[in-house]
């Protein structure tokens, strides 16, 4: 299960994020237009996922895109 979001910033929404995906969480977050830098990105937790892949807007302002992939080794403990 995939979940995607347009987020229109990323760094003050995700207690939100983590709230929507709570009862049923995916296997992969998808978020877009999280408007923050790769140093920022790479500082964003959520419990039991790992940042795979990310694309962060050196010239501009704003855009991205950041995937985010379960844990497969906690659904093992």
């Amino acid at each position: 299960m995939i979940f995607y979001q347009n987020i229109r910033g990323i760094n003050n929404k995700t207690d939100e994020i983590v709230n929507t995906i709570a009862t049923d969480p995916p296997h992969v977050l998808c978020c877009t237009e999280h408007h923050s830098k790769t140093y920022q990105l790479d500082n964003i937790l959520f419990q039991n996922y790992k940042l795979g892949a990310k694309f962060c807007r050196e010239m501009y302002r704003n855009g991205g895109a950041a995937y985010l992939f379960k844990n497969p080794f906690n659904s093992l403990m």
